[in-house]
């Protein structure tokens, strides 16, 4: 009888963990599918496990990190062991903690465009209004990672960074 109570406490415990997980993607996804939801930002402590310390964004077409970027030795290995091949419409978050890197990739879907650090830094988000204290970056430490969200001329914009 004890064998069967520890087993249905495990499987409670198993189906509570995959409802959560499953809670939160739908967070992130909801945020970023949702096109009425637009000049905001998604801070994604809610997204991430507590035990994250880095994340960043790994943009289309991108192969590795430079090695300016926060954990990009940890996360060019990892690239390099599951065999990553960038593609052109879809861009990832990499999320560090001391035990592991996880990697979860986003679609871009029509008239929602993915704004990188590389486009920033060439003044192609000069015209974009981001939500008081966010900064964009290209990694952040996890409790101040976010995406903003923000329109300009019809389309919207998701752009990675840290708020304060």
């Amino acid at each position: 009888m004890l064998n069967i109570n520890l087993y249905l406490i495990f499987v409670a415990l198993v189906l509570l963990s995959s409802a959560c997980s499953s809670k939160k993607e739908e967070g992130i996804y909801g945020f970023i599918e949702d096109e009425s939801v637009r000049n905001t930002i998604f801070p994604l402590h809610d997204f991430i496990d507590a035990e994250a310390e880095v994340v960043c964004v790994l943009d289309p077409y991108q192969s590795e990190f430079s090695k300016v970027d926060l954990e990009s030795e940890r996360f060019n290995k990892y690239l390099t062991n599951i065999a990553h091949v960038p593609k052109e419409n879809y861009w990832s978050l990499m999320i560090a903690s001391e035990a592991a890197i996880k990697k979860v990739d986003f679609s871009i879907a029509r008239k929602r465009f993915f704004l990188t650090q590389f486009e920033i830094d060439r003044g192609v988000g000069e015209k974009l209004m981001f939500p008081q204290g966010f900064t964009p970056k290209k990694c952040a430490v996890a409790r101040k990672a976010t995406i903003a969200k923000v329109e300009l001329k019809e389309n919207i914009y998701l752009v990675f960074g840290e708020v304060e």
